[in-house]
């Protein structure tokens, strides 16, 4: 049986180094620094779930990416879990009509939140 990919989506090195460390015991982890390169690497790589930042300074934003997966065919049933600094109920909201599965905040970030949604997320049917 082949391990579970997840895609991390962050522009903030830092950030996506510490989601990388958390995810790589479980799952087979790859990374993109923009929602360019997310769309791209997903299309050839075929993640079981992706994480994504919601700002990122160049290209598409997250919730722009989000739309991008949903529109392919590949992607549009893959678990997208939202990443943001900003905790607000607009910008939860916003992920969460964009259609993301679930969303992270990081500035309350916990490896042990981030490993069960993402375990959550992949063993959730696929929804289209």
């Amino acid at each position: 049986m082949s391990r579970t990919r997840v895609l991390i989506v962050d522009d903030d090195p830092t950030f996506r180094s510490l989601l990388e460390v958390t995810l790589r015991r479980d799952y087979l982890v790859s990374v993109a620094v923009s929602g360019e390169e997310a769309f791209g690497k997903a299309i050839e790589w075929k993640p079981d779930a992706i994480i994504l930042d919601q700002e990122m300074g160049d290209g598409w934003n997250g919730v722009e990416t989000l739309r991008k997966f949903r529109q392919h065919f590949l992607l549009k049933a893959v678990p997208v879990i939202m990443c943001t600094a900003d905790n607000s109920r607009t910008t939860v909201l916003c992920s969460l009509e964009a259609d993301a599965s679930d969303y992270v905040v990081k500035s309350s970030f916990s490896a042990d939140v981030v490993i069960a949604k993402v375990a959550r997320a992949v063993t959730r049917p696929a929804h289209i």
